[in-house]
């Protein structure tokens, strides 16, 4: 009888986990594509136009994370995919529809964080509280699948160590 330990039980959370860590990356992803409009907007036509065209690329300071500041943001920063040309200096001041909207996805990208963390918390905790594979197997159906395969040998008494080894040796 095999039992759980707390590095199983995180493993097995964590494959448990899979979908809902997709809904939150998409979240992520939602933000962050937001962003990258918001400050892209900013950016004068030529210099995208020029970036994009990778002309000279070296000259332009580049970022994949951008600070806006605006009504109920504050300071913010938020990271994006694709890197953009940026200012050397400050924020950008977002208008307030757009702070509204950074501010709420933002808002709900790290509520399902923190729910996604408070759930794989508590499936380890059950897990590790159920003990022993057998259980897990029959009461949670869900993770016995992610188990590893259990020895078909039960526990045997025999010596790992070849003594017959040992005692030629020894002669």
């Amino acid at each position: 009888m095999s039992r759980i330990t707390l590095t199983l039980a995180n493993t097995i959370a964590t494959q448990l986990m899979k979908k809902k860590r997709n809904k939150e990356n998409a979240l992520k992803d939602k933000l962050g594509e937001y962003a990258y409009q918001c400050l892209k907007t900013r950016v004068p036509k030529e210099i995208i136009s020029l970036y994009e065209k990778k002309v000279g690329n070296d000259y332009f300071k580049t970022s994949n994370y951008g600070y806006f500041t605006g009504v109920g943001l504050g300071y913010t920063s938020i990271y994006f995919t694709p890197n953009i040309p940026v200012k050397q200096n400050g924020a950008t001041q977002v208008t307030d529809r757009e702070a509204t909207k950074l501010a709420d996805l933002q808002y709900k990208w790290k509520e399902e964080v923190k729910a996604n963390n408070e759930l794989q918390k508590e499936i380890e905790r059950t897990l590790v509280g159920l003990r022993t594979y057998k259980r897990v197997r029959e009461e949670f159906k869900e993770a016995g699948k992610y188990l590893p395969v259990e020895n078909l040998v039960k526990n045997t008494t025999s010596l790992v160590a070849n003594i017959d080894k040992l005692r030629n040796k020894l002669k």
